[in-house]
């Protein structure tokens, strides 16, 4: 599944979202809820992913957005 995730990463321009990731993965046949996908983020190498927070959503707590890392 990380390799999946980093293809997809690595082919959008803009950061995404753990939804937008959720849906890229189910259709290809992953199903991991939101917990599993962070986790599994969070187990790749550093630098392979990007964690950003999005400065659009006026909230307390803002969104982490994703993409590719220097390293991927």
């Amino acid at each position: 599944m990380q390799k999946e995730i980093l293809s997809f990463l690595k082919n959008v321009e803009e950061p995404v979202t753990t939804r937008e990731i959720m849906e890229y993965l189910s259709g290809k046949g992953y199903n991991p809820d939101e917990e599993e996908l962070v986790r599994v983020i969070k187990d790749m190498p550093k630098g392979v992913v990007k964690e950003e927070y999005d400065a659009s959503v006026i909230d307390p707590s803002p969104s982490v957005v994703y993409k590719a890392g220097p390293n991927a």
